[in-house]
């Protein structure tokens, strides 16, 4: 058996490894491949603090968050926190390697350290996966792995040599707010080539807030965007990646999350930085209900939508 282990891990599978399948098997593998939420709320498993490794179980906020990356190519989310956002993040680009052979994957963070933390519990999600599902290893390290159907994830810190001279089918940009101003815009600016390359590269930013940065800049465009055009058509792609150029953030557009549902982290106090800077503080008492949040995502139709936030306790 340790014939078709990748260097000796006994939960991974190294390439070249014929694979015999059931007629179940493949029935499975067909259902992963056509629907994300059903492969990630089946078969990936993540770390809880209390109770060890354990299957994820989404809220509604992250099923929605995760139907919006697989259907448009820009989104931008501005959550709380402790939230999941990382872990929903790090679930559909686990799906996307998988299912989509060749394509380049770059996990980007404020910090490196960040970056290969999320790296690591992707690959801890992959070990765990069953043999059949697993695509062989051609590589396996802390920043980097590629995958015998072609694929490849990288992580690294966001700057402007991060992504420059290769392209990406995803670039994921974890806590952009923390990113210095002038490294995001330098990062922006090296980007734009890799992003307009081709028809379906995926943008994906995810923060909280802080302070006023080049992540507030995208957000309240966005928003300012949507009031704008919301009784317009559909931009063409062309318009699209002309604004983007010029503005950066034209084809992010914005909805709102309301949260009517009681959980055991519920809001205390909001104080209200630059009319969309949120800070947080929770308190245990069942009778609050968690006021409005925001959340913005690309929507290739101009329109509002209405979701409904839970927060992981």
């Amino acid at each position: 058996m340790s014939d078709f282990t990748y260097l000796g891990n006994p939960n991974l599978k190294k390439a070249n490894v014929q694979q015999e399948w059931t007629e179940d098997q493949v029935k499975e593998y067909a259902q992963c491949m056509k629907d994300p939420l059903y492969f990630i709320q089946k078969y990936v498993r993540i770390v809880s603090l209390d109770e060890g490794l354990i299957p994820f179980e989404m809220y509604p906020f992250q099923k929605e968050m995760v139907g919006t990356f697989h259907k448009n190519r820009f989104t931008i989310c501005k959550l709380p926190r402790q939230s999941g956002k990382s872990t929903t993040m790090i679930s559909y680009l686990l799906h996307y390697s998988l299912f989509n052979p060749s394509v380049n994957i770059a996990i980007l963070a404020n910090k490196a350290a960040t970056a290969r933390d999320l790296l690591g519990r992707l690959q801890l999600a992959y070990e765990h996966l069953p043999k059949w599902l697993q695509q062989g290893v051609m590589s396996w390290n802390k920043g980097s792995l590629e995958l015998e159907n072609g694929s490849k994830i990288l992580a690294s810190s966001t700057s402007a040599s991060a992504v420059r001279g290769g392209s990406y089918n995803i670039i994921f940009l974890d806590e952009f707010a923390y990113v210095p101003s002038n490294v995001a815009e330098q990062f922006f600016s090296s980007v734009y080539p890799t992003i307009s390359s081709g028809k379906s590269t995926k943008v994906m930013i995810v923060s909280t807030p802080h302070g006023m940065n080049m992540f507030y800049k995208l957000w309240t465009d966005a928003e300012e965007l949507v009031v704008m055009r919301s009784g317009e058509k559909k931009l063409s792609q062309t318009q699209v990646n002309n604004s983007f150029k010029q503005n950066l953030s034209v084809s992010f557009l914005g909805l709102s999350i309301h949260s009517s549902h009681h959980t055991n982290l519920e809001l205390l106090h909001i104080k209200h930085h630059y009319n969309l800077m949120l800070d947080l503080t929770y308190t245990n008492n069942h009778k609050k209900t968690i006021p409005t949040l925001s959340l913005l995502m690309c929507q290739e139709e101009l329109k509002m939508i209405t979701l409904h936030m839970l927060f992981l306790t």
